[in-house]
């Protein structure tokens, strides 16, 4: 059970919770993943780390990967997070997470709800970023249809709700009442189609409080 400080200095639990943060390459994934993690003391993965070799060619050599490319490693990436799951080991994934579908796909094999946080930027950043990155197997060249492929969240503000009775400091992927929709409106259920959208151009610091803000850490 990973733990974290609170305003106070006391150490709080921090239970199973998969966080995904998505959007296309040149978003800064990484960088916000692996900082909240860092604050909060929890696992994190990255999804390049899941790639089969023949994906890394591919998409090395300027082509885009196909659904047949996407499902073993969508697969094996739940997987992961399941196993951290059942050692009551948080998680947070950076990972492009497309399309619905492909959303739903990770929720299956991991057996989780996931929460998701997109990050957004015009193109023209996330190019000169991506121009000026050097020794990653995804170049420019795949950023078109990157973006071609995305399939947005719907909702943009603060949606993740917890139960009253739970202690903000206790999240659950499994078993908590974590909801989605307004504060104060009608629970639907962890939805992949849902979750927060931030400005990928803001400060990483301002960027991991708005996340943090969300999921009621």
């Amino acid at each position: 059970m990973a733990a974290r400080q609170d305003d106070n200095g006391n150490r709080r639990n921090v239970g199973p919770i998969a966080l995904v943060i998505m959007g296309v390459s040149g978003c800064g994934k990484t960088s916000l993943a692996r900082g909240l993690a860092a604050r909060l003391e929890l696992d994190w993965l990255d999804a390049d780390d899941f790639h089969p070799p023949a994906n890394i060619d591919k998409m090395a050599r300027g082509l885009a990967l196909d659904d047949a490319d996407r499902w073993p490693w969508l697969a094996t990436m739940g997987e992961a997070l399941a196993d951290l799951s059942k050692q009551q080991r948080p998680a947070i994934l950076a990972c492009s997470a497309l399309k619905a579908r492909y959303r739903r796909a990770l929720e299956r094999a991991c057996g989780l709800p996931l929460c998701y946080v997109l990050l957004e930027a015009p193109r023209g950043v996330l190019l000169h970023r991506l121009q000026a990155r050097s020794g990653h197997f995804m170049g420019p060249a795949l950023l078109d249809s990157q973006l071609a492929t995305l399939e947005p969240l719907k909702v943009s503000s603060q949606i993740l709700n917890q139960s009253s009775g739970q202690d903000s400091g206790q999240l659950s992927g499994q078993d908590s009442d974590l909801s989605w929709g307004p504060p104060g409106g009608t629970n639907a259920g962890p939805n992949p189609e849902c979750g927060l959208i931030l400005d990928a151009t803001q400060p990483l610091d301002n960027l991991q409080d708005r996340v943090l803000a969300w999921i009621g850490c």
